[in-house]
């Protein structure tokens, strides 16, 4: 993906965890969306959620947070585990499990974690890739601050 692209469609089949979003449930509310790549067997991906969470937290009035679980490994595939590891890494915003990488290849996001930064209107603002989570954040700070 590049600058200005719009946000993919997130409607296709699979299962969710904590709730289902749509594309136009993102647009409606006027917010801007944060979209994280991430894998159960990413220590990464785990060590960042607490900033992700955070963030949630900060501003549940200014940002939707969709996270998509992007499998990497045979063990990303247990869908009772990726359960487990929401609830004990107390992730609240909704999950998508990406079996069959249609999302991951709609976005071109090639690793995990990856993250994808919308404004209000579903073009993408800002993206990056790996484990420099400052920065990602301190652009989120940014966007909704101005």
């Amino acid at each position: 993906m590049i600058l200005k692209d719009q946000i993919p469609n997130l409607e296709v089949a699979g299962n969710w965890i904590n709730n289902v979003v749509t594309n136009e449930d993102l647009l409606r509310n006027n917010k801007m969306t944060l979209i994280h790549f991430w894998a159960l067997s990413c220590d990464i991906c785990k060590k960042n959620m607490s900033l992700i969470n955070d963030v949630a937290e900060t501003f549940p009035d200014r940002l939707n947070i969709v996270g998509i679980h992007s499998p990497i490994s045979p063990e990303d595939y247990i869908v009772e585990d990726i359960e487990n590891a929401v609830m004990a890494l107390n992730i609240k915003h909704p999950i998508f499990l990406d079996v069959k990488s249609k999302i991951k290849e709609d976005f071109e996001a090639t690793y995990v974690p990856a993250y994808y930064l919308f404004d209000e209107t579903g073009s993408l603002r800002f993206s990056q890739f790996g484990s420099k989570i400052k920065m990602l954040n301190n652009r989120i700070k940014k966007f909704i601050n101005t």
